[in-house]
């Protein structure tokens, strides 16, 4: 069929056209794959054309594998599919992945997909970031809220709450928030209805999501759509990144919402004191164990998030054997995270400058000596019920804490404070808000 030379041609400064033989169809012609690249602009004329046939012999041997991917059929959720077995699964962390699959199955793909890859344009996706940001795009997060009715009616069908976790294979964070009368998904709610055979209407009022989706996630949804693009140039299935061609939504800088030191000095006082009225309390010694247990733990959760600026994973991640009671430090080296569908497990942190040891001040390693205490005589109360996981932040039996659980307490906590702030007596009206 001749060499591979023959088939190539230059269709710009840097732009080549591969033409590759591969086989006759069923009409007996000739099937011919055509494939255009991108050379880099700054090497010379003899290394350009030296990459150019560098890199249609590797097309061609794609080709003859069968591994070739034909950017002129191809579909962009097509790609999308191929990028997902040959990059993300391998290389992305869960968490990051899970949340990717969910941008792409909810809106990039319903929109984009049906797309050639070769045939994507610019102002494309500028029509569908403005899609974006109109109030109807976030239907899929709808809050189906459990009716007062709701365990009534599924006891009428002889289930108990047990049961309809287990049949509607509900993850753990859903169920518990189920159980709470708490909003859950629509995914979640399906499954529930599927199980039962009620209607949504039946089990569920529906409060609709009108807010358009943020600026930060309209840019979340630009960054992954170029990102998984630039593979495909990478993989010289595309010539250029359209992506790159769109100026990237701006998200306007804001200040973080933060304490002052008077408000972080409010709360660690508050958190003081809730160990120290423990003692005056007139309660059965194992009730004031658990009790005391509870709050050493939201102390020193406080504590080490304060002083040491540790992330929720990091926080549920933390062992004992971390801590450096000799030398004043705690050191970083595992995160735990929750990703639905695989449940919680432990990792790395972020990165690796996020591998660290930390030194904390006295007052902080007190803080830990005590709580560690009050948690070994939980566990010998508990004996064989406890299990032995060596986290630093644990349940009252000993088993780990859900990764989000400190962002999931914490605005309780305050609320808890604010409320005895309140109705403080002792404390001005004028002084209150503050």
């Amino acid at each position: 069929e001749g060499s591979i030379m023959a088939n190539l041609e230059r269709r710009g400064d840097n732009t080549f056209r591969v033409r590759i033989s591969n086989g006759i169809d069923i009409d007996g012609k000739r099937i011919v794959v055509k494939r255009s690249f991108s050379v880099n602009e700054n090497l010379t004329e003899k290394q350009k054309l030296k990459e150019a046939e560098m890199i249609a012999a590797q097309l061609e041997a794609e080709v003859k594998r069968g591994t070739f991917l034909d950017a002129g059929k191809m579909t962009f959720a097509e790609f999308i599919e191929e990028w997902r077995k040959r990059h993300a699964e391998k290389h992305l962390q869960p968490k990051t992945y899970f949340r990717y699959m969910q941008m792409l199955e909810s809106r990039i793909i319903p929109a984009l997909g049906h797309v050639k890859l070769e045939k994507l344009q610019p102002t494309m996706l500028l029509d569908f970031y403005d899609n974006l940001k109109e109030a109807d795009i976030r239907l899929e997060d709808d809050k189906y809220i459990p009716k007062p009715e709701f365990m009534t009616m599924i006891e009428s069908k002889g289930l108990s709450f047990r049961d309809l976790k287990r049949l509607a294979n509900l993850y753990r964070e859903p169920a518990q928030r189920l159980k709470d009368g708490q909003a859950i998904s629509k995914k979640a709610a399906q499954k529930i209805c599927s199980v039962t055979e009620f209607s949504e209407a039946d089990l569920f009022d529906v409060e609709h999501n009108e807010k358009p989706l943020s600026d930060r996630t309209v840019l979340h949804h630009h960054r992954l759509i170029s990102s998984i693009l630039t593979c495909a140039v990478q993989w010289q299935l595309l010539a250029s990144n359209p992506a790159t061609r769109v100026k990237a939504p701006r998200v306007e800088k804001k200040e973080a919402k933060h304490f002052d030191e008077e408000q972080t000095m409010l709360l660690l006082e508050y958190a003081d004191n809730e160990v120290m009225k423990l003692e005056e309390m007139d309660i059965p010694d194992h009730e004031k164990l658990n009790l005391e247990f509870r709050y050493r733990k939201y102390q020193v959760t406080l504590y080490i998030a304060l002083y040491g600026g540790l992330r929720e994973g990091e926080i549920a991640g933390l062992k004992w054997v971390c801590i450096g009671f000799d030398n004043n430090t705690l050191e970083v080296k595992i995160a735990t995270q929750y990703v639905p569908g695989k449940g919680s497990f432990e990792k790395t942190p972020k990165n690796e400058s996020s591998q660290r040891i930390i030194s904390l001040p006295s007052v902080v390693m007190e803080v830990l000596r005590q709580y560690k205490n009050t948690q070994t005589k939980l566990r010998l109360l508990c004996g064989e019920a406890w299990t032995n996981t060596d986290y630093v932040i644990t349940q009252s039996n000993g088993k780990a804490v859900h990764p989000s659980w400190a962002t999931k307490w914490f605005p309780k906590y305050i609320a808890k404070y604010n409320k005895s702030v309140m109705e403080n007596n002792d404390i001005p009206e004028k002084e209150k808000e503050k």
